[in-house]
């Protein structure tokens, strides 16, 4: 049997967000291609933010795999070279966290995936070989969770996201709740224009949020208690 399960805004909020782009490394890949990614403790991180701490990370197995070697034929000679390829470790783990259900009971919500990393170097490179491949693996299975997804999709899936986020928080219920909030927003239309507040709300998150709309109601909150400030002390 199905169970409903509450998602509360501060989960939401914390895998809509964009990533700062100071975070964000890149690393050589296949064919002259640059790789997009985020450190382990980023990951880490995000995940202590969205679940509150309530999540966990088990390693399930771990294995080498013998890579097969890489074949090409010179276009001049017609030759068949072969260039030998490293081993591969491989770790597959499963990423639990710790969602409630709408009587407030807590339910497990599971998440595998596999990470691998080249063994390269001496002794002291290949003795972190499985602990570099189960960071991989974390992150592969956090993206499915959103965290860090942003470095899967591709600019135009990105930028569709993006404009989607916001538009599961603000039902007529939700914009009841947080009346006093909208009517303080409603009072600065009264001396911004919306692109300027749009622009307000754009620096005061830096850069994760680009529209009133856009915040989830407790950084509806946030962005209204900064602003508030701003103005009293301008005062």
């Amino acid at each position: 049997m199905l169970t409903r399960l509450s998602m509360d805004s501060n989960i939401k909020s914390v895998l809509e967000e964009k990533i700062p782009k100071k975070l964000i490394q890149e690393r050589s890949g296949g064919g002259n291609t640059k790789l997009s990614y985020v450190s382990g403790n980023f990951v880490i991180d995000q995940l202590n933010r969205a679940f509150n701490y309530m999540w966990s990370w088990s390693i399930e197995d771990c294995w080498i795999q013998q890579s097969e070697p890489k074949k090409w034929k010179d276009r001049n000679t017609g030759k068949e070279n072969v260039i030998p390829q490293g081993p591969v470790a491989h770790v597959r783990g499963t990423l639990t966290v710790m969602l409630k259900d709408e009587n407030g009971q807590y339910i497990e919500i599971k998440k595998s995936a596999t990470g691998s990393k080249s063994i390269v170097g001496g002794q002291s490179e290949q003795e972190s070989m499985y602990k570099a491949a189960g960071t991989d693996a974390l992150k592969k299975a956090a993206s499915l969770f959103g965290v860090g997804a942003q470095l899967y999709r591709d600019p135009k899936e990105q930028a569709y996201f993006e404009s989607r986020i916001g538009e599961s928080y603000w039902d007529d219920e939700t914009k009841a709740k947080y009346e006093k909030e909208f009517n303080y927003i409603n009072h600065l239309y009264e001396s911004f224009s919306k692109d300027d507040i749009d622009e307000m709300v754009d620096t005061w998150s830096d850069g994760k949020f680009k529209s009133v709309l856009s915040l989830t109601p407790n950084m509806l909150v946030e962005f209204v208690s900064h602003t508030q400030a701003q103005e009293a002390a301008a005062e």
